[in-house]
């Protein structure tokens, strides 16, 4: 009989020899993770950190230095969320090789798993309310860069504890690739982030005088439906005449925040251009300039940071805009303008007009920094019963657009929140009693519309809905009926052709079906940047309007 030959007492023991120096491990037999497991997880959060801040300060155009505020407030987050995930790797890696499964497949599962997990949670972070594609590409391009350092990482990690560990020379020589490539592209999102950017072209020196009046009503909460509904209205109503105007649907609005809305609609560009992106920037550990970020990485700040008071919110004025408003270029060419509620409008800039802006108009916040003095008096009178924002932006509308003409306005541009305002604030009410607090507002604003057409002016009306419903623009010089759609962009543009002015250099050419003009266009012309604030807003101007906005129903 024959029988097994014993082991060679040689080979046991030079197995025994490179196991207890770490050169080889029992196959399936898991390691205890160490310091330098502990060490390379918080690696792999600071650069989770850095890819994330990184990218958010691109896609913002913010100054690169925040990236530091932003890499500090994120490193908590990331390291328990890393190490939760190290923890629930552990558990299934053991799981996994307890229902048989080899140490190469259950690696590369994992890998892939913690891969499309780190991809998936900058790709949330990163986009969002602020998402803009050109914008993101750097820091979208760094999480994937990222994603598979983690990936590889994760592989190698669990096959060292899983099978056989590899020799000490070659895990030096490769250990700190995969984090360099890392660095270096979140390094490429700063750079973009602080390339220069083409600024606004300089302003031209000579324009033509302005020809005519118009009159732009800007009303949130209001859609083509709900206009339509009005020629039906037992009795009739005058906005059943309004209803009749030439209209066109409009779209390319830029998103669904008001903010965002009314400035792609008043300087003619789009959001990547004009800057307004959100209503709150988060400031960390005390910085002076902030970041607007998207919801959910706002959330988790304000989570982590505000209990121990490293974090504010505050509001976003048009000190972020970029780009000038249709009033601001109209006043720029020597038109005399006057600006009533619309988003970007505060701080109030120096124009050669009067402007009470939306902090004046939904505050009542007479200071020089939200109304112009000929206004503040306007503003106080509106706010005194005491009714709340709706009813007051509507007083407010109606003195504007009576003693408008009176002070040689050749371009009067209100806004008349209240339909948005009063369906913000009832929105957990009833249908029916929500539509019963309309009715008033809807007389006001037909009383604005009214006002300014027997001045004299050429009346627009553009309706963005609440919820739901067709946003329009509609206009008085219009023949009747319904035309191609008209982009938000197009507007700007359109207005200024209508006074005779120049339109802005790159812009799209004006809807001349609306306007009914059948003059010689005028060349186009730069208009420049946004003019400087008459006063810079208070440090608690900008607190004090965050919590407007919020009680509005603005923000969350």
């Amino acid at each position: 009989m024959s029988a097994t030959a014993p082991p060679d007492p040689g080979l046991a023991g030079a197995r025994e020899e490179l196991v207890r120096r770490g050169y080889l491990r029992e196959r399936g037999e898991p390691s205890r993770p160490g310091v330098r497991a502990a060490a390379w997880l918080a690696v792999f959060a600071a650069l989770g950190s850095l890819v994330v801040a990184a990218g958010q300060v691109s896609a913002a155009r913010a100054e690169p230095v925040l990236v530091v505020s932003l890499l500090a407030g994120y490193l908590p987050i990331v390291l328990v969320l890393t190490g939760l995930a190290a923890v629930l790797g552990i558990w299934a890696s053991r799981t996994l090789l307890g229902l048989g499964g080899q140490p190469e497949t259950v690696a590369g599962t994992l890998a892939a798993a913690a891969g499309l997990a780190a991809a998936a949670g900058v790709s949330a972070l990163l986009t969002g309310s602020v998402a803009r594609p050109t914008e993101l590409l750097p820091g979208l391009a760094s999480g994937a860069l990222f994603a598979v350092a983690v990936a590889v990482a994760v592989r190698r990690a669990l096959l060292d504890r899983l099978a056989y560990r590899r020799g000490p020379g070659d895990a030096r020589r490769s250990a700190w690739l995969a984090p360099a490539v890392v660095a270096l592209g979140a390094v490429a999102a700063l750079a973009w982030a602080a390339r220069p950017h083409p600024g606004p072209p300089p302003a031209d020196e000579a324009y033509p005088p302005p020809h005519g009046r118009v009159a732009v009503v800007a009303v949130d909460g209001l859609s083509r439906e709900e206009l339509e509904a009005a020629r039906g209205v037992p009795g009739g109503s005058p906005l059943g005449e309004v209803a009749a105007w030439g209209w066109a649907p409009l779209e390319d609005l830029g998103g669904r925040l008001p903010a965002v809305v009314w400035a792609t609609v008043a300087c003619g560009v789009e959001p990547a251009r004009h800057g307004v992106v959100e209503l709150e920037e988060i400031r960390l550990f005390g910085a002076h300039r902030g970041v607007p970020l998207p919801r959910l990485a706002r959330t988790l700040l304000l989570a982590c940071w505000r209990p121990i008071g490293g974090i504010e919110a505050v509001a976003r004025p048009a000190l972020a805009r970029r780009a000038p408003a249709f009033w601001e270029m109209a006043s720029r060419a020597g038109c005399p303008v006057t600006v009533g509620g619309w988003w970007g409008s505060w701080p109030v800039r120096r124009l050669l007009g009067e402007v009470a802006s939306e902090r004046a108009w939904l505050a009542g916040d007479a200071s020089e920094d939200a109304a112009s003095p000929a206004l503040a008096a306007a503003v106080r009178e509106a706010w005194a019963p005491g009714d709340g924002a709706p009813a007051a932006t509507d007083r407010l509308a109606l003195a504007l657009a009576g003693r408008s003409p009176a002070q040689g306005t050749h371009l009067l541009a209100l806004s008349l929140p209240a339909l948005d305002l009063e369906q913000r604030g009832r929105a957990q009410a009833p249908p029916l009693l929500r539509l019963a607090a309309l009715p008033s507002h809807l007389e006001a604003l037909s009383a604005v519309l009214a006002t300014v057409r027997a001045k004299g002016y050429a009346v627009w009306l553009i309706g963005v809905p609440w919820h739901g419903g067709t946003p329009f623009v509609a206009a008085s010089t219009a023949p009747p009926g319904r035309q191609d759609p008209a982009g938000a962009r197009v507007l700007a543009a359109t207005w200024l052709d209508q006074l005779g002015l120049p339109v802005p250099s790159g812009s799209p050419a004006p809807r001349r079906s609306l306007t009914g003009v059948s003059r010689d266009a005028v060349a186009a012309a730069g208009y420049g940047p946004p003019p400087l604030p008459v006063a810079a807003p208070p440090p608690e101007a900008l607190a004090t309007q965050r919590e407007v906005l919020r009680s509005l129903g603005y923000l969350q």
